[in-house]
């Protein structure tokens, strides 16, 4: 083994040599992974530094458990503990099916082995959202008992909601998580996925979006089961003849439509990296919005959501025929009484 350096095959070796209860062995290992360990104040993780977190946490745990088993090192084994538990999404698993599995085991193991408890639990929490302002916006109270401790309950708070206060009262173990989300403007900051959206007007009443987009992914070839979430400007919708068109080009697998037809999900099975790929996306008027915001377009890799790139795109400046130059039949001469964005 002393030639094996990857760390994922360390880490599934020592949960391997722990279950054969080769317990010599597997310290060996579990010393080896401590002397690559990633760490700050209050965690510690392992990492391929492959942007691939999925691989991180699997790699976490699986040392996680092989510490549990041997009862190696507790101080770094809480540490670890606490990193994987930051890691969790807002359902509460990770980045993809493999990790989440993985992860959850760990997590479960580390409070039997460490955390004593008579098995009663009476909590109560109590919450205050309040604004930029300090104003209070929602107050609440959570309850966990027997009778509800394997029920997710789940409070969504304010979109004002800067700041909140929370007070514990009771006895037991109960586990606290908030998850927020918002998005960014970036300016040419793919990781993942290019994408290149282009809106053309060719009517007053009609919309052609052309979406290119590519895998760009660094040292792979390529990439399965992708998703699209295309979202049209306010008072556009797509139409669904239009959007079957699509299934034409061999890229689409399937689509969806949501939100009366105002988001187009598309799934590809494979892109291949560093292929450019194109379609278009008709879309038409249903009523006229004034001081419309750009929209989004997400593109995700559908087993690992954190694989994930988003672009925004925002219809044309409409130029009014007696602003456009030439004779007003240039394309982009549109009469501002008819599409008034």
């Amino acid at each position: 083994m002393d030639e094996i350096n990857d760390l994922y095959a360390l880490s599934i070796i020592a949960v391997t040599l722990q279950m054969a209860e080769e317990n010599a062995s597997s310290k060996k290992v579990l010393d080896r992974l401590m002397q690559h360990k990633e760490s700050d104040n209050e965690s510690v993780w392992w990492s391929q530094n492959d942007r691939n977190m999925a691989k991180d946490v699997e790699i976490t745990g699986y040392v996680l458990v092989a510490m549990l088993k041997m009862g190696y090192n507790k101080e770094a084994a809480e540490k670890a503990y606490k990193w994987l538990t930051r890691q969790r999404n807002k359902k509460g698993g990770f980045k993809s099916s493999h990790d989440t599995v993985v992860g959850l085991q760990a997590l479960i193991q580390y409070p039997v082995k460490y955390k004593k408890s008579s098995g009663q639990i009476n909590v109560v929490v109590n919450y205050t959202a309040v604004d930029d302002e300090k104003r209070t916006v929602r107050v609440g109270e959570i309850s966990v008992d027997q009778s509800n401790m394997k029920i997710l309950q789940t409070e969504e708070l304010p979109k004002t909601t800067r700041a909140v206060e929370i007070r514990l009262a009771g006895s037991g173990s109960v586990f606290l998580q908030f998850n927020y989300q918002y998005y960014i403007n970036g300016v040419d900051s793919f990781e993942y996925f290019r994408l290149e959206p282009r809106v053309k007007l060719p009517n007053p009443a009609e919309l052609t979006l052309e979406i290119c987009f590519s895998y760009i992914e660094p040292n792979s070839d390529a990439i399965n089961m992708v998703v699209m979430e295309v979202n049209l400007p306010s008072g556009i919708s797509a139409d669904e003849k239009d959007i079957d068109d699509l299934l034409e080009n061999d890229i689409v697998q399937r689509i969806e439509m949501k939100n009366s037809a105002t988001s187009v999900i598309m799934y590809s099975a494979q892109l291949i990296a560093a292929n450019r790929n194109c379609l278009n996306i008709m879309a038409y008027k249903l009523h006229d919005v004034i001081h419309l915001k750009p929209v989004a377009i997400i593109i995700y890799d559908y087993y690992d959501i954190s694989r994930h790139d988003t672009v925004f795109y925002e219809l044309p400046r409409v130029v009014s025929e007696n602003q456009s130059s030439g004779d007003g039949n240039s394309q982009n001469a549109v009469d501002k009484k008819k599409f008034d964005f």
